[in-house]
């Protein structure tokens, strides 16, 4: 388990003229409302032994917001994975599910707009022990 927070507020963009601004929404860091996030993830692993092999198998949870002006776009996920450990030769694939809803600082028709998020992502790793 882990848990950590970005404090948002502090990143500023600096500009060539020397203006600085939030890089969230580019208004003027006094300005600019953008709130902390606290990230949370759990997760287990289970390891099969053998005489010639390890194999790991992992899941977990998340919650992982994202910053957006004024307030916090809540996002969530699972993630499942598995791999080998095989002599000097070690392989991992994972997949991960993540999903929210995300605000925009654009205004269309004078209302905010939204969008329904769903990402899939698919990691996979070869390391070679010399």
């Amino acid at each position: 388990m882990d848990i950590y927070r970005t404090h948002w507020h502090q990143y500023v963009l600096i500009y060539p003229s020397g203006d600085k601004a939030s890089p969230i929404n580019k208004e003027k860091r006094s300005e600019a409302d953008i709130e902390q996030t606290t990230q949370i993830r759990l997760g287990i692993e289970y390891l099969v032994i053998t005489a010639n092999s390890v194999v790991p198998v992992r899941m977990g949870v998340f919650y992982d917001p994202e910053p957006a002006p004024g307030n916090v776009d809540d996002f969530y996920g699972a993630s499942i994975g598995t791999g080998i450990l095989f002599e000097d030769i070690s392989f991992d694939i994972a997949y991960q599910y993540r999903f929210g809803e995300k605000s925009s600082p654009e205004f269309m028709l004078e209302r905010e707009i939204s969008s329904e998020v769903k990402q899939h992502y698919l990691y996979c790793s070869i390391i070679l022990y010399f």
